[in-house]
């Protein structure tokens, strides 16, 4: 284990992908993740750990640097400086995300959604109800920053997730793979789908979808709303119509 300082070329690439500016790697601070990054399939490319790390979590902390590709030590008073937390971390990850599978059964799609703290909520319920991976189109925030993978509680390490350039590209992938379409749009009544392969689309929080989705065959569902109230938080949304759709997609 080597030690290193707050200059050292390692911190400011850390600095770059916490950010969520590389596509391929994600940053995980303290050991809030432990079990479920574990019991992953991610790859720890590098941990650093304080210098004087807390006793009681050894056995975790000492786990990690046996399956981790390389360690630095790092004092922890430019530790809490990287982490900028009220209760300063003992570790910092620095991860590789999920491969993408050829197949999938149930994806979400994100058009254009902005806030980090919803995608990582969907990331969250994505794994929770079953769905393969997430699709993104009309990017906003980038998806494997640090807030999003924080919020996700996990999530985000058993979802892959692709994003494309266009919603053309993206409709197009979808029905080469005989996807049915479905459009969540607060207008419309409340329809299901029922077929065996299912592509969920959900839209900005502060302009909902993209004109150009209705121009392909789909089915629109929507959530009833009893109050003054038209509509829900996306993340929220998308997580109800997500569970109401595993009822009729196995």
């Amino acid at each position: 284990m080597k030690s290193i300082n707050y200059q050292y070329p390692l911190i400011k690439e850390y600095k770059i992908i916490k950010k969520g500016s590389d596509p391929n790697r994600f940053v995980v601070e303290g050991l809030w993740a432990y079990e479920k990054l574990t019991s992953s399939n991610i790859k720890i490319e590098y941990l650093l750990v304080s210098s004087d790390y807390n006793q009681k979590d050894k056995n975790r902390i000492q786990h990690l640097m046996k399956i981790s590709n390389v360690v630095y030590e790092i004092s922890q008073k430019n530790m809490n400086r990287l982490t900028s937390k009220e209760t300063p971390s003992d570790v910092i990850m620095i991860c590789s995300r999920k491969s993408i599978p050829d197949t999938f059964k149930k994806i979400l799609i994100l058009d254009g959604l902005e806030s980090p703290g919803n995608i990582g909520t969907i990331f969250r319920s994505c794994d929770g109800a079953g769905f393969d991976g997430i699709f993104i189109v009309n990017q906003k925030a980038k998806i494997n920053q640090y807030k999003v993978i924080k919020a996700s509680m996990g999530g985000y390490f058993n979802i892959p997730w692709k994003a494309f350039d266009t919603i053309e590209s993206c409709a197009e992938y979808l029905i080469e793979n005989d996807f049915e379409i479905l459009l969540a749009n607060p207008s419309d009544s409340h329809e299901k789908g029922n077929t065996k392969k299912v592509a969920l689309v959900v839209g900005n929080e502060r302009f909902g979808l993209s004109k150009t989705w209705f121009n392909y065959q789909h089915q629109t569902v929507s959530i009833p709303m009893k109050g003054s109230c038209d509509s829900l938080n996306v993340g929220v949304a998308a997580s109800i119509l997500m569970y109401e759709i595993i009822k009729g997609v196995q």
